[in-house]
């Protein structure tokens, strides 16, 4: 069996993984009591910088050579006519140091190198039958990431990307029972926006697949709920908007990057989707769909390069995005009939790559 891998400073890693670290605290699948916040589980700041060799193991429950992830809590769902679903946790914050003594390897779809932190869900909101309906809960955001990534790191699997770093936003939850003659559909939750992201590669990465992938990606919103109709009118619910983020997404290069088959490093900033509008069904006088969700905004993209940077598909990638619209609800028979408006696409940030002295790209 392969010695177990340690840290000089941090939590213990899973000694289920014989021969890499692998920290996950992962609260994703506890929901919080009706309408509370969900959990925000503990940060993770590990540095390694003994001289070790770390293996990646693929499969269902595999784990990168290093996988640090946080993952926060669901709020809790609406339990009366009205209420409000709780909020997704906030995502917890994963910071790492790897040392020049450090050598990670292997092969794991999920990076050899995994550095994660997700936002919890926002729960569903509840109808009413006065008219008051309750809201969903907002997704929570995701936590920053950090890597200081001094190391080297090498894969041989096409599949594998040397270094994965991710704050996700957390999404919100299509909200409970739709509208019905007399009952007020719930209004859906907005989904939560990424954190900062900051790679700073000054170590060597040598790939076939990807060799370094940098993320920050807002959640998305909701479906909106639909309405089967009433005595004179249906009225679907609009999508929840995507989460949108300030925080930016940045990496430096000051050492190597090389893939033989994929790309150098991709640097992704992006808003979340919108969520679909609800559908409205027939009704005698009027049959309205819900609107989709707004596109979440995305920050800014930055790369810096004073190492060497090379891939077979493209050498570096750097790119912001706004989330996109979600689609529009439909409506059924009506003497007014109308479906709901698509949402509109959130917009970009800046996105500069910096090439400096000495740079190979």
């Amino acid at each position: 069996m392969a010695p177990l891998a340690f840290a000089d400073s941090g939590p213990a890693c899973n000694a289920a993984a014989a021969g890499a670290c692998q920290i996950i605290y992962n609260d994703s699948g506890n929901s919080a009591n009706h309408g509370d916040t969900g959990v925000s589980p503990p940060s993770i700041t590990s540095t390694f910088t003994n001289t070790q060799t770390l293996t990646g193991v693929n499969g269902p429950s595999g784990w990168g050579a290093i996988q640090l992830e946080t993952m926060a809590g669901s709020g809790g769902a609406a339990d009366s006519d009205g209420g409000h679903g709780g909020a997704g946790g906030m995502g917890s914050n994963v910071t790492a140091t790897v040392g020049a003594g450090v050598t990670a390897q292997g092969i794991n779809s999920g990076g050899i190198l995994r550095f994660t932190a997700q936002g919890g869900t926002g729960a569903p909101g509840q109808g009413d039958h006065v008219g008051n309906p309750g809201v969903g809960g907002v997704g929570g955001g995701g936590g920053a990431v950090w890597v200081q990534m001094d190391g080297t790191v090498t894969s041989k699997d096409a599949g594998s990307p040397g270094l994965y770093m991710q704050s996700l936003g957390g999404t919100s939850a299509m909200s409970g029972k739709g509208g019905s003659d007399g009952f007020f559909g719930p209004l859906s939750g907005n989904a939560g926006g990424s954190n900062s992201v900051t790679a700073n590669i000054g170590g060597r990465i040598d790939t076939v697949g990807t060799g370094a992938s940098i993320n920050g990606i807002g959640g998305a919103g909701g479906d909106g709920v639909g309405d089967s109709g009433g005595l004179s009118e249906s009225e679907a619910r609009a999508g929840g908007n995507g989460g949108s983020s300030v925080y930016a997404v940045q990496a430096t290069v000051t050492g190597s990057i090389q893939s033989s088959a994929g790309d150098g490093i991709d640097v992704l900033a992006a808003g979340g989707a919108g969520g679909q509008g609800g559908t409205a069904h027939s009704a005698p006088d009027s049959s309205t769909g819900g609107a989709g969700g707004a596109g979440g905004s995305a920050p800014t993209a930055q790369l810096t390069i004073s190492g060497q940077v090379g891939g077979a598909l493209q050498g570096a990638s750097v790119a912001s995005s706004g989330g996109a619209g979600g689609a529009a609800g439909g409506a059924g028979d009506s003497t007014a009939s109308g479906g709901g408006a698509g949402g509109a696409g959130g917009n970009g940030g800046p996105a500069t790559l910096t090439l400096q002295a000495g740079a190979r790209l």
